[in-house]
């Protein structure tokens, strides 16, 4: 195919895709990152220092981030103290259960 019969798009990429244009894209891409107020990568650059938004935006992330941990941990916590308290009963079952058959067999043996 003769280069002047391709759509622009498809010649937009072919220099793309060449070895030196990919170069140059790759640091243009990097320096255009790297400068918050071009890329607005993110949403607490250019906020002057002390701002009310700024602080209420870093906490609501902060709870976001918290809230699946603690929800974790409640489900853990009872999962765990009905555990411990079912054992707890089975062993006081068990032992008042141990008491009756020692009360009944040393009054079985006495009579």
């Amino acid at each position: 195919m003769i280069r002047e019969e391709l759509s622009p798009i498809t010649r937009l990429i072919t220099a793309l895709l060449s070895w030196r244009h990919s170069v140059s894209f790759a640091f243009a891409a990097a320096e255009i990152a790297t400068l918050p107020n071009l890329a607005y990568a993110c949403a607490m650059c250019g906020l002057p220092a002390g701002d009310h938004e700024a602080h209420a935006f870093n906490t609501s992330v902060l709870f976001m981030m918290l809230v699946p941990y603690s929800i974790v941990l409640i489900i853990g916590a009872a999962l765990f103290f009905s555990y411990r308290s079912a054992r707890r009963r089975l062993a006081r079952q068990a032992a008042a259960k141990a008491g009756e058959d020692l009360s009944s067999a040393a009054v079985h043996t006495i009579a």
